[in-house]
């Protein structure tokens, strides 16, 4: 979005219902005795504390990139500042509209990723 508002808005009900799906998939195999699945009940049992999405606080938390250019680059550059030299966005979940999410990509494309370039 032009601004934290906005993409917010866009943005969060998708993410919040990822986050919703996830969590439900994880109940599915936490209730299994398949050792293979331990770590996933183990997830699930640490989500069952925040059950409620607070997709807000996510974003503060830089848990998600979701925001105007500014609060964007901030959350790069929270990742950058830890060593991380790649990220990988999940753009296309739940209901949020193809047409956000080109427009999205391309203000990311426009937007934020200059602000790194002299860093490669």
């Amino acid at each position: 979005g032009r601004d934290d508002k906005e993409a917010l808005a866009t943005g969060g009900p998708g993410a919040e219902w990822y986050v919703r799906a996830t969590n439900m998939l994880y109940s599915f195999w936490a209730q299994s005795d398949t050792p293979s699945y331990k770590w996933y009940a183990e997830q699930f049992e640490k989500g069952k504390a925040g059950a409620e999405v607070n997709v807000e606080q996510m974003v503060d938390d830089s848990i998600l990139c979701i925001g105007g250019p500014e609060r964007c680059a901030q959350i790069a550059g929270h990742f950058r500042d830890q060593g991380v030299d790649q990220l990988i966005f999940l753009v296309q979940h739940g209901p949020t509209k193809h047409e956000a999410i080109l427009d999205s990509l391309r203000r990311f494309g426009e937007e934020v990723i200059p602000q790194f370039k002299n860093e490669a």
